[in-house]
């Protein structure tokens, strides 16, 4: 049986930048922290954030805290959680950070800080890229979770709507889903026939059987013609399009885009396949009207467990002649789902689509 409703597969992440920004860290007072529900009831062992530039050498540290009245990291342990240092070199620019130990006892639902400061400088700057509820293209910013940090001197920190992407991985190994973005960097795939790439997505199964009726991305789309494919798992069938131009934007930038198939197409996905369904964006054009398809990227790839619809959900790439997928980044482009299968042939759905 099939629940009717209207969802975006997987939900478009708050994510939308196409470049890192930062956030610079050049003192023993400074700080940034991440604050967020607990997801999962266990013991949290590892924490991972992504590192650019730096000149930095000493010591970062990493606590999961408590909040205080004012929702800030109150500097108390949370579940006993110990304090994870690493030592920290120019070597370690434009790489992953893992904070490893923390035997952190939590219990899901759980608002908790991750605190990350310089607990040692001896000298230079660290910069911690960020990438996360970014407000841009008509995603909005979200309220929580958020992030807190203090640059400058030793007085309060200040809130912001951009959480700071951090992986939090448990002890069994799984890193479960959160409304956090992981640790990662941002940026596009152009695509368009000067390029090696001339179809970029993803490639994915989905948990339960869907009826799609269309295709959203995030683009910043140039081209005279796009056209946004659903492709069957012998990965050359089209069993939907959306044909798109340029002139079917609210303005010459990029933004979440939603459409429905053309000629009104409904297409049955089955749960569980052996092979990929894909969902790309396609163009011919040239360089000069391209079309640029967002993506998270250099991701670990068990890391993609905290995104809605996990490592299940990976990118996928064409160059003219043959898929080519990458299981450590995910493209900005999904599904319009509009119905469910119960699972049971009536009632509700019974699995989860890890939003």
């Amino acid at each position: 049986m099939l629940v009717p409703v209207h969802l975006l597969v997987p939900e478009p992440p708050g994510l939308a930048a196409a470049s890192d920004a930062t956030i610079t860290l050049d003192a023993t007072t400074d700080y940034f922290s991440v604050v967020t529900s607990v997801e999962k009831t266990g013991t949290i062992s590892a924490v991972h954030i992504r590192v650019g530039s730096a000149t930095m050498i000493g010591t970062l540290s990493c606590q999961v805290q408590t909040l205080d009245s004012a929702g800030d990291p109150s500097g108390t342990a949370y579940g006993s959680c110990t304090q994870a240092n690493v030592g920290v070199t120019s070597s370690n620019a434009n790489s992953l950070v893992s904070f490893t130990g923390l035997a952190c006892s939590a219990v899901a639902g759980d608002k908790v800080a991750i605190k990350i400061w310089p607990s040692a400088l001896t000298s230079g700057t660290l910069n911690v890229v960020f990438n996360s509820h970014v407000s841009a293209g008509g995603i909005t910013i979200r309220s929580f979770p958020y992030g807190t940090n203090r640059t400058t001197g030793t007085g309060a920190g200040s809130k912001t709507s951009i959480a700071y992407g951090a992986t939090i991985e448990y002890s069994d190994g799984s890193i479960p889903h959160n409304a956090l973005m992981p640790a990662l960097t941002a940026s596009a795939t152009i695509i368009d026939s000067d390029s090696s790439v001339r179809r970029a997505g993803n490639a994915f199964t989905l948990p339960a059987d869907m009826r799609v009726v269309g295709i959203w991305a995030y683009l910043d789309n140039d081209a005279d013609t796009t056209t946004l494919k659903l492709y069957d798992t012998d990965g050359t069938t089209v069993l939907g399009s959306c044909t798109l131009t340029s002139a079917h934007r609210s303005n010459a930038g990029a933004g979440l885009n939603e459409y429905l198939f053309d000629g009104g197409t409904e297409v049955l996905l089955r749960a569980n396949t052996s092979g990929y369904y894909r969902v790309v964006a396609d163009t011919n054009n040239i360089s000069a009207t391209n079309c640029a398809v967002r993506l998270a990227n250099n991701m670990v790839a068990s890391h993609l467990g905290q995104l809605p619809m996990g490592t299940a959900w990976i990118s996928t790439t064409h160059n003219g002649t043959a898929w080519a997928d990458a299981d450590t980044r995910r493209y900005y482009i999904g599904l319009h789902v509009s119905g469910i299968d119960s699972g049971t042939g009536s009632g509700r759905a019974s699995f989860n689509l890890g939003f």
